[in-house]
């Protein structure tokens, strides 16, 4: 039972630590054109926009973007992560919106 709990201790340390080095080490290039995509799908692109903040965590990434439309600014926040967490292609969607 105890070399169990060792191993399970242990992938999951490996996991953490892969996740750390992927979502807030990694170029950050590639996840900004997929969270514009997504972004993109939920508001007009062709009006004048552009990042405000990335936040980056072991968990994922989240891109905000602004938008100036007729004498206000809206915003949006684009959470981007792998698919399953750990491994997978990364996905991108609207804050509150599955992928």
């Amino acid at each position: 039972m105890q070399k169990l709990i060792s191993l399970l201790f242990t992938l999951v340390f490996f996991a953490l630590a892969w996740m750390t080095y992927d979502n807030v080490y990694s170029d950050i290039a590639p996840v900004k054109a997929l969270a514009e995509t997504a972004a993109c799908k939920v508001k007009d692109c062709r009006k004048h926009h552009g990042f405000t903040k990335i936040s980056r965590s072991p968990f994922g990434i989240e891109v905000d973007y602004g938008w100036e439309e007729k004498n206000s600014e809206s915003a949006l926040s684009v959470m981007c992560h792998r698919e399953s967490w750990v491994s997978g292609p990364m996905v991108c969607a609207p804050k509150g919106q599955a992928p």
